[in-house]
């Protein structure tokens, strides 16, 4: 036998960048045999390792306090909408009937001391759900190891790039989905990952971006359902999944209402202004693009959730969210075949645009052509001409210069005036001019 200790720190930096504190979270030893893995016990929560952060208070929870009690926020469902950053937790029992949203895990100490009346399985059916924004290396630590959550799946916790996937584990399911938010003025994606641990009791999602509303938006939603829906773990899973689905509806609109316009500017505007309108295809192609890549991989996630709902097993979904995962994956083939359509339009307005361009630039260069003829033939009767006035200005003897009459200037200038005419209908008649 081997004595572990379990202990772990919390170190965060003041706004100021000069507070410092640090919150220590220790319990005594747990006895474990050299040889054998650390085992969730049957309630798969370590309240022991939760309760240690009572007491505790964190610059963002004092923060988070004082902003509570001067806008006399207890249990707002839809807390974090504009006027500062959401808590780190936020928590809902099916016992309570509450949405709170916290600053710490240890301010859900009940009076008693403890946590597990909280986490325990309500008799109607109910759930709990943890949520946690923007956690960062040691707080995810501390749930893993209060959740007894495998090693593989921290590891794809906590791996920025992870792919999207669902696994199936002895107590747990997980599932990582990518979500997106808008960067900067010129509204590009930024993808980001929402991790989702379903347990029998309860589920456990982790969100690593501060613009993130998938969390409140579900909140939001059982509080106009808590009256006709029984929230299961599951059905909190499929609600998270089924948000981030919903957040692409807005892109699709703004693609169909751009692809309509470029297709329209194509068919009208033909060649002009060649450069906005080029450039207004490459950035819609670039939206449906990213878009097409966010969901690609969540048709197949949501297909295998599908699939291991129903199997035997502690951890595997139930059935009855089946129906609900079936509308998700419809949403999802629809968006793609959509995306797929828009990209052939864009990809055929592109073609046409680039065809008209084409022809534009080929009729300038005829144009420029039969200028340069037309510029040609004149200079060629001008030259020819000009031989003939130059051989009576030669510093020779010529003829008639020993006449004192205008004859020969006359005939002279009748002679180029002719040449002139002559050398004109010619070229005219040779489609030259």
């Amino acid at each position: 036998m081997v004595l572990l200790p379990r202990k772990f720190e919390i170190f965060e930096m003041g706004t100021t960048g000069t507070e410092d504190l640090r919150v220590q979270f220790s319990q005594p030893p747990i006895r474990l045999r050299e040889e054998e893995p650390r085992l969730a016990p049957d309630n798969h929560i370590d309240f022991a390792l939760l309760e240690c952060t009572a007491g505790k208070r964190t610059p963002r929870s004092l923060k988070f306090e004082a902003y509570t009690r001067s806008n006399s926020l207890v249990s707002e469902p839809v807390f974090g909408k504009s006027k500062i950053e959401p808590g780190l937790f936020s928590f809902f029992s099916a016992k309570s009937g509450e949405l709170v949203p916290i600053a710490n895990i240890g301010d859900l100490i009940l009076p008693d001391g403890s946590l597990s009346g909280l986490f325990n399985a309500s008799p109607t059916g109910g759930a709990w759900w943890l949520d946690v924004l923007n956690p960062n290396e040691a707080e995810v630590d501390a749930l893993v190891n209060a959740f007894f959550i495998h090693p593989l799946t921290q590891q794809d916790i906590k791996m920025p790039v992870a792919r999207e996937r669902i696994e199936l584990f002895k107590h747990y399911y997980y599932a990582c989905y990518h979500s997106f938010y808008r960067n900067g003025k010129a509204g590009d994606l930024k993808s980001f990952n929402v991790h989702v641990i379903v347990f029998r009791e309860g589920t456990l999602s982790l969100t690593f971006c501060k613009r993130s509303r998938h969390a409140a938006n579900v909140r939001t939603r059982m509080t106009r359902l808590k009256n006709f829906v029984t929230f299961t773990s599951d059905w909190i899973s499929y609600a998270i999944i089924d948000d981030i689905i919903d957040s692409f509806a807005l892109l699709m609109n703004e693609i169909d209402k751009e692809t309509n316009t470029i297709e329209d500017d194509v068919s009208v505007r033909g060649a002009c202004d060649s450069d906005s309108l080029l450039m207004q295809i490459h950035v819609c192609r670039q939206k449906v693009m990213s878009i097409t890549r966010l969901l690609s991989g969540k048709a197949s996630i949501v297909k295998s959730l599908t699939n291991f709902c129903g199997r035997d097993g502690p951890a595997a979904p139930r059935g009855d969210i089946k129906p609900y995962l079936g509308d998700i994956q419809d949403h999802i083939v629809t968006m793609i075949s959509n995306l797929h359509h828009f990209d052939e339009i864009l990809l055929r307005s592109r073609s046409c645009h680039l065809a008209q361009v084409s022809a534009e630039m080929f009729r300038a260069k005829s144009q420029i052509f039969q200028t340069i003829s037309k510029c040609s033939t004149v200079a060629v009767i001008f030259v020819s001409l000009y031989v003939i006035c130059s051989f009576w200005g030669m510093n020779v003897p010529v003829p008639g210069q020993d006449s004192e009459g205008l004859g020969w200037w006359f005939g002279i200038s009748a002679v180029v005036v002719i040449g002139s005419l002559v050398s004109a209908i010619l070229a005219r008649r040779k489609k030259l001019i």
